[in-house]
């Protein structure tokens, strides 16, 4: 399991970013879940935070923490260069 968090502009909504995550998840991401949103002055006045929950598993063996990290830094990247947002 690892957490993302997600520093993204007001204006970009819920499913918007959830349809991205979820078309674009990781292979052995099996799950990905909203935890928290968080608004804030400290933020910025049209910014956001929402953390969601990537569980990675494989059916067929154990994966690795250096498996796991290298697929989630990749997704992570990968976000960034799909939705105006930045990883907190």
């Amino acid at each position: 399991k690892r957490d993302i968090a997600l520093l993204a502009p007001q204006s970009l909504s819920f499913k918007e970013i959830n349809d991205v995550l979820n078309k674009y998840k990781p292979k052995y991401a099996t799950s990905i879940t909203l935890f928290d949103e968080f608004e804030s002055e400290k933020l910025g006045k049209d910014k956001k935070s929402l953390a969601f929950s990537v569980i990675y598993q494989n059916p067929e063996s154990t994966l690795s923490d250096e498996q796991i990290n290298k697929n989630h830094d990749k997704f992570c990247k990968f976000i960034t260069q799909k939705l105006p947002v930045s990883i907190r």
